[in-house]
């Protein structure tokens, strides 16, 4: 990301990145876009119907987004640097 590397020369031209500890994070898993792929179970659980194109956003291959508790929906990104 362009903005990423904007901070991180920021900081170098200011001459903190040795006293700054920069946190990347994110919200969990993509949204969905669209209703199309997706339904609700008998149980009214919602289900994605497989990689749905209709997920906004990218789950790197994991089932799932927000509103649910597949993989693609709790995991979160998470990088620091000290």
């Amino acid at each position: 990301d362009v903005n990423v590397g904007r901070l991180m020369a920021s900081l170098e031209s200011l001459r903190l990145e040795n006293d700054t500890v920069v946190v990347f994070s994110s919200d969990h898993g993509p949204a969905v876009a669209s209703t199309v792929g997706v339904r609700q179970d008998v149980k009214g659980e919602i289900r994605f119907s497989g990689e749905s194109p209709f997920l906004m956003g990218y789950a790197g291959g994991l089932r799932g987004g927000k509103f649910n508790f597949f993989d693609g929906g709790l995991r979160v990104p998470f990088i620091v640097r000290w």
